[in-house]
């Protein structure tokens, strides 16, 4: 959901698909009735269906794990390194990022990161301090991260030390490939307001708290707790603290959300529509209904429903792709007791990979949104991300102990 690059056009509708299928973006045209939103700094955004938004702290966990709750969180609090494909290419997007360089050492085992000359949005300067914080929640509370896995960041990370409020290093336990560094792990640091944060409750004076295991705990249970309270998203002030482009004006509990314009943002995605009104529906049909009725700037529609694009384009809507990482495949079951030995035959699972007739599917389950898959990246793609649905990296589709699988559809992307 990247709400800061919707300055180019007022209306992109329709994106079809559904959780797991894409197969087109609808744009409406600019001063048609297509729209209820009224005003072209202010637009009306389709969330999935069955989706309803409840978590904003910018850190993952377990329970709370849903993309699209994170790219919310990601339009108010930017990453330290923005590696994704929003801007077309994989890659570090500098331009939605706190750092500004990050050079690796020769020998590969550290890196020295530069921040950008940027401010939280209640003035502030955002510093080294900002991401030790982040780093010494994730360090002590690791177990309870939803993006921890063990081994990687941070336990191959063995220092992170500060030089000045600008510039950091983190040393690691041996070396390491510098992109994949970069793309792998930097881009997991999210820098937090450590100066509005770092308290062990609600009525307790900032601190640095997070500097011992203790206090990092009790940090870290106090901001799942302010996590889990929607109904004061609008209103608290831990929540007012922003880097990113876009902050909560109003959040209910039945899922609509209102994101306004961050006026004091210094970052270079600066919002390019002021008003972001995003709507939950709860079915792809409800969500249909309201294009049709207008309402919607943007939205989508399942591939079954292409047919209808002459009857969208004259509401002036515009049908484009909605390209994203995705795959529709059939896990086998190794340990079933009759066909689980099959499975482990290199040769059944070759016959059964070549019996699933991918163009068939294509024509006349996707309506021909999807590309047949047969390794990690399909073919024919030409773009890589999505705004608010939620990405999928691809399963590779190899005969040694792999899923079976089907064609390659377009979803959506962004990660949290």
């Amino acid at each position: 959901m990247s709400f800061r690059r919707m300055a180019a056009r007022r209306r992109l509708a329709l994106a079809a698909g559904a959780a797991v299928a894409a197969s087109a973006l609808l744009a409406g045209c600019t001063g048609t009735s297509s729209s209820s939103s009224g005003s072209s700094d202010s637009i009306n955004y389709a969330l999935p269906a069955n989706f309803t938004p409840n978590w904003l702290l910018p850190i993952g966990t377990a329970a709370h794990l849903n993309t699209n709750n994170g790219s919310i969180a990601a339009a108010m609090w930017e990453p330290l390194v923005a590696y994704d494909g929003s801007t077309g290419k994989v890659g570090w997007n500098k331009k939605g990022s706190i750092a500004s360089a990050a050079d690796f050492a020769a020998d590969g085992k550290s890196v020295k990161i530069t921040l950008g000359d940027r401010h939280w949005s209640d003035g502030k300067a955002i510093t080294s301090r900002d991401v030790e914080f982040w780093y010494n929640l994730i360090t002590v509370n690791k177990k309870q991260y939803a993006s921890y896995s063990p081994g990687k960041a941070p336990d191959n990370w063995t220092t992170l030390k500060a030089t000045d409020d600008r510039h950091f290093t983190i040393t690691f336990d041996k070396a390491y490939n510098s992109q994949w560094m970069l793309a792998n792990e930097l881009s997991l640091i999210k820098p937090l307001p450590q100066h509005a944060w770092d308290k062990t409750s609600a009525s307790a004076k900032v601190s640095d708290a997070d500097r011992t295991a203790a206090g990092a705990k009790q940090v870290w249970t106090y901001l799942n707790e302010a996590g889990k309270d929607i109904s004061k998203y609008a209103s608290s002030p831990l929540w007012k603290t922003v880097s990113g482009p876009y902050t909560v004006k109003s959040f209910s509990t039945a899922g609509k959300v209102v994101l306004t314009a961050n006026k004091k943002y210094d970052g270079g995605e600066k919002a390019g529509i002021s008003t972001v009104n995003l709507l939950p529906f709860t079915t792809t049909t409800a969500e249909t209904n309201a294009l049709r009725a207008g309402s919607v700037d943007y939205g989508y529609i399942d591939p079954g429903d292409l047919d209808q694009k002459d009857a969208f384009a004259s509401r002036g809507y515009t049908v484009e792709p909605w390209t994203g990482w995705a795959i529709t495949y059939m896990p086998y079951n190794f340990n079933n007791p009759t066909m689980g030995p099959v499975f482990k035959q290199l040769y059944a699972r070759q016959a059964i990979q070549r019996s699933i007739d991918q163009a068939g599917l294509v024509k006349a389950i996707f309506n021909g949104t999807a590309t047949p898959g047969t390794a990690r990246c399909r073919r024919g793609r030409t773009r890589t991300s999505c705004p608010t649905r939620r990405r999928t990296t691809p399963t590779r589709s190899t005969p040694r102990r792999r899923p079976s699988c089907s064609p390659t559809t377009a979803g959506p992307s962004r990660t949290a």
